[in-house]
Protein backbone atom coordinates (compact mmCIF):
# COMPACT_ATOMS: atom_id res chain seq x y z
CA UNK A 1 0.00 0.00 0.00
CA UNK A 2 1.61 3.37 -1.01
CA UNK A 3 2.08 5.62 1.86
CA UNK A 4 0.28 8.44 0.13
CA UNK A 5 -3.19 6.33 0.04
CA UNK A 6 -2.92 6.04 4.18
CA UNK A 7 -2.83 10.26 4.65
CA UNK A 8 -5.19 12.57 3.85
CA UNK A 9 -7.44 14.49 5.63
CA UNK A 10 -9.43 13.60 8.42
CA UNK A 11 -12.41 14.13 10.97
CA UNK A 12 -13.63 12.41 14.07
CA UNK A 13 -17.37 11.73 14.78
CA UNK A 14 -17.81 11.08 18.29
CA UNK A 15 -20.53 8.14 19.25
CA UNK A 16 -19.70 7.55 22.58
CA UNK A 17 -22.73 8.41 24.07
CA UNK A 18 -24.68 5.83 21.57
CA UNK A 19 -22.62 3.05 22.44
CA UNK A 20 -22.76 3.44 26.37
CA UNK A 21 -26.00 1.20 26.51
CA UNK A 22 -25.56 -1.00 22.85
CA UNK A 23 -22.18 -2.49 22.26
CA UNK A 24 -23.09 -3.04 18.91
CA UNK A 25 -23.96 0.00 17.39
CA UNK A 26 -23.28 0.65 14.38
CA UNK A 27 -22.37 4.62 12.96
CA UNK A 28 -25.91 5.16 11.23
CA UNK A 29 -25.96 7.97 8.39
CA UNK A 30 -28.24 9.98 10.60
CA UNK A 31 -24.75 10.15 12.70
CA UNK A 32 -23.24 11.32 9.69
CA UNK A 33 -25.38 14.14 8.66
CA UNK A 34 -25.42 15.16 12.04
CA UNK A 35 -21.77 15.69 12.22
CA UNK A 36 -22.54 17.47 8.79
CA UNK A 37 -25.06 19.94 9.90
CA UNK A 38 -22.55 20.63 12.76
CA UNK A 39 -19.00 21.07 11.38
CA UNK A 40 -19.59 21.40 7.67
CA UNK A 41 -19.30 18.39 4.55
CA UNK A 42 -16.83 15.90 5.04
CA UNK A 43 -14.42 16.87 1.88
CA UNK A 44 -13.84 13.98 -0.30
CA UNK A 45 -11.11 11.69 0.01
CA UNK A 46 -11.19 12.02 3.64
CA UNK A 47 -10.09 9.80 6.51
CA UNK A 48 -13.15 8.83 8.66
CA UNK A 49 -12.53 8.10 12.55
CA UNK A 50 -14.82 6.43 15.24
CA UNK A 51 -14.00 7.94 18.22
CA UNK A 52 -16.53 4.89 20.16
CA UNK A 53 -15.42 5.46 24.12
CA UNK A 54 -14.19 1.92 23.48
CA UNK A 55 -10.79 2.44 24.56
CA UNK A 56 -11.63 2.42 28.31
CA UNK A 57 -12.13 -1.03 28.36
CA UNK A 58 -8.43 -2.12 27.28
CA UNK A 59 -6.58 -3.93 27.57
CA UNK A 60 -9.59 -6.09 29.17
CA UNK A 61 -10.04 -8.05 25.97
CA UNK A 62 -13.09 -10.09 27.39
CA UNK A 63 -14.53 -6.56 28.12
CA UNK A 64 -13.55 -4.82 25.18
CA UNK A 65 -14.34 -7.91 22.29
CA UNK A 66 -17.30 -8.87 23.60
CA UNK A 67 -15.81 -12.02 24.24
CA UNK A 68 -12.95 -13.98 25.99
CA UNK A 69 -12.42 -16.70 22.72
CA UNK A 70 -10.06 -16.69 20.27
CA UNK A 71 -10.02 -17.72 16.71
CA UNK A 72 -12.49 -18.69 14.04
CA UNK A 73 -15.12 -19.76 17.10
CA UNK A 74 -14.71 -16.37 18.63
CA UNK A 75 -15.74 -14.22 15.14
CA UNK A 76 -19.64 -14.76 16.35
CA UNK A 77 -19.40 -13.95 19.89
CA UNK A 78 -18.07 -10.46 19.13
CA UNK A 79 -19.34 -7.72 20.35
CA UNK A 80 -18.15 -4.05 19.81
CA UNK A 81 -19.07 -0.90 17.95
CA UNK A 82 -17.75 -0.20 14.69
CA UNK A 83 -18.97 1.39 11.34
CA UNK A 84 -22.75 0.82 10.04
CA UNK A 85 -22.51 -0.48 6.36
CA UNK A 86 -25.15 2.00 5.42
CA UNK A 87 -22.87 4.96 6.64
CA UNK A 88 -19.30 3.81 5.26
CA UNK A 89 -20.91 4.45 1.61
Amino acid sequence: VPLESLIGPAVVLDITEKTRDDRDYRLAPDDVLAWEAEHGRIPEGSIVLLRTGWDRFWPDARTYLGTAERGEVAAENLHFPSYGVEAAR
